[in-house]
């Protein structure tokens, strides 16, 4: 039976593990930054959700709802006006 020493290194692997190394931490904060910035991607645009807003609190107001309504106003607005 052969006996093979697992524990000696090859020194062609060495070098490859130090070329490698670099690339693979440019790699990996390439990959983390754009997944970040996918993330911030809105499938909404903003006047998709202003849209949202108004038609909301067009049925709260027609409902007779008017504290959910009032929620909708502008924080300038329920400064002046209380409920």
């Amino acid at each position: 039976m052969t006996n093979i020493n697992v524990t000696a290194r090859n020194p062609a692997n060495r070098t490859l593990n130090t070329t490698t190394r670099p690339f693979l931490k440019w790699l990996a904060l390439c990959a983390s930054t754009a997944l970040v910035a996918c993330a911030g991607i809105n499938a909404t645009s903003p006047e998709d959700v202003v849209k949202q807003r108004v038609n909301e609190r067009w049925k709260a107001l027609v409902s007779g709802d008017f504290a959910r309504s009032y929620s909708y106003t502008s924080p300038s607005f329920r400064g002046l006006i209380s409920r």
